[in-house]
């Protein structure tokens, strides 16, 4: 069986997919905060971590928006 096809984006390919400046992801992935690896001298992101990794950043949002509403609410 074979392995799910993986892409891999380049720095200025991931930021075309998030719609932002190649420095933001740059920061992130320098300090660990989004899914990164390095090859050679150049960051490199996996097309399908970086959807789930927003995707759970949503979440967290939506959460965050839930728990504000409920205080406000009582």
């Amino acid at each position: 069986m074979r392995a799910p096809e993986m892409r891999i984006l380049t720095l200025k390919d991931a930021a075309e997919l998030f719609n932002c400046h190649p420095s933001t992801l740059y920061r992130l992935a320098k300090v660990g905060a989004i899914p990164a690896f390095r090859l050679g001298g150049s960051w490199r992101f996996s097309q399908s971590l970086l959807i789930a990794w927003m995707q759970n950043q949503m979440k967290a949002v939506d959460k965050t928006a839930k728990v504000r509403s409920h205080r406000r609410q009582n």
